[in-house]
């Protein structure tokens, strides 16, 4: 533009153009660029945390079976220093995010919306607040801290699968003294024979045991699992509601 703006000869501009102010309006888009791509690198440090740790496990895992002899698969790849190309960055809505939609079967820029339910009989959302994290595995901790406890003691948290974080689970039982019980795995709707079945109590996991072997146990005891009930119970049930509602409106 400035080139041009110096050669008399070169041909006109479209109306209502003004190169001084061309120039401006491209450098402020330089300059919001770069702070969408300090932006995307921050939120990536957080993610490649998440990553990193997935990625120690697997390891851990894939040396194990290499030492039994049983190894199976590519060596786990650790997660990239830097963010992908493809990361993207929202300029009209940049507090959201994108996220899996629609069982994970396509994307959207949406919020993640947390709720804490109350699972002794009310079923009133005691906590609620918004996040742009994708990954509920980050959650647990602010769900549990939401709720206010002069409207609710807490002495356990009940959560599905996709709060199953060792390093969280362990943070939020240090900080706060309540125990959590969370699903360690997806597991299908309806009951087999095999469910049915009367089964002995499982055993106390060893000291050294980790949260998903101690996780296991905990819902492995009978009056452990009616405990683990309440949760479909009590939030399932609220959220199907505000969907109901939302989609009469």
């Amino acid at each position: 533009m400035i080139q041009k703006a110096k050669d008399p000869d070169s041909a006109p501009l479209e109306e209502g153009v003004v190169i001084p102010d061309e120039i401006v309006r491209r450098e402020d888009r330089i300059d919001l660029l770069k702070a969408a791509r300090d932006e995307i690198e921050k939120r990536y440090e957080k993610e490649r945390e998440v990553k990193e740790e997935e990625y120690k496990k697997k390891l851990k895992n894939w040396e194990q079976k290499e030492k039994q002899k049983k190894r199976r698969g590519t060596k786990p790849v650790e997660p990239a220093k830097e963010p992908e190309e493809e990361k993207q960055y929202n300029f009209t809505d940049p507090e959201s995010s994108i996220m899996k939609a629609g069982n994970g079967n396509h994307f959207e820029q949406s919020y993640n919306a947390q709720a804490a339910v109350d699972a002794e009989g009310s079923m009133l959302i005691v906590g609620n607040y918004i996040t742009k994290a994708p990954n509920d595995k980050e959650q647990l901790a602010q769900a549990v801290g939401s709720v206010d406890t002069r409207i609710r003691e807490i002495d356990a948290a009940l959560a599905d699968n996709g709060y199953f974080s060792e390093k969280a689970i362990k943070a939020v039982e240090k900080e706060t003294g309540i125990t959590v019980y969370a699903s360690v795995g997806r597991k299908s709707h309806g009951k087999k024979v095999a469910d049915l079945e009367k089964r002995e109590e499982p055993e106390l996991p060893a000291e050294d045991a980790g949260m998903k072997e101690i996780m296991e146990y905990r819902l492995g005891t009978k009056v452990r699992k009616e405990k683990y009930k309440l949760r479909k119970q009590t939030v399932e049930p609220v959220f199907g509601i505000m969907k109901g509602i939302n989609t009469r409106t």
